[in-house]
């Protein structure tokens, strides 16, 4: 799902911003690699730049997930911000669940968590998106 509502807001002239918790520990590099061995050897971040992107590992000491709110602000040149996995990341949230019992193709839906709830098909990335772009809005103008 988010890979189609990335794809849709991206074709609307969006900027996309994606930020994913892991469950795990996070793999980004390979041993043998500078990037992997600067980190080894005790650097705080590593940045690895090439001529279309660019990758920041920053290292938490002491171990901490970091807050969602504090990512996004990474993203200072999106329009919309994605966070993946993360539980205490504020309104407007999105909830993907089950649709309803015995409705043909429903699959999972998508919920508003902002007192709406509007219902919305997986498979119907376009009306996501809306919602999205709703939400966005709504928010820089409360801030």
């Amino acid at each position: 799902m988010a890979t189609q509502l990335i794809e849709t807001l991206s074709a609307r002239g969006r900027r996309v911003a994606v930020i994913a918790a892991s469950p795990g520990p996070l793999a980004v590099d390979e041993p043998g690699k500078d990037s992997y061995e600067h980190a080894a050897a005790g650097a705080r971040d590593v940045v690895v730049v090439s001529g279309r992107r660019w990758a920041r590992v920053h290292r938490n000491d002491p171990p901490a997930a970091p807050r969602a709110a504090a990512l996004a602000a990474l993203a200072d040149d999106a329009d919309v911000v994605l966070a993946l996995g993360f539980e205490d990341h504020a309104a407007p949230r999105l909830t993907v669940e089950p649709g309803p019992a015995g409705e043909a193709g429903a699959g999972l839906r998508v919920l508003a968590e902002d007192g709406r709830r509007p219902a919305f098909r997986l498979d119907k990335p376009e009306a996501i998106a809306d919602l999205v772009e709703r939400l966005s809005e709504e928010s820089s103008q409360n801030e």
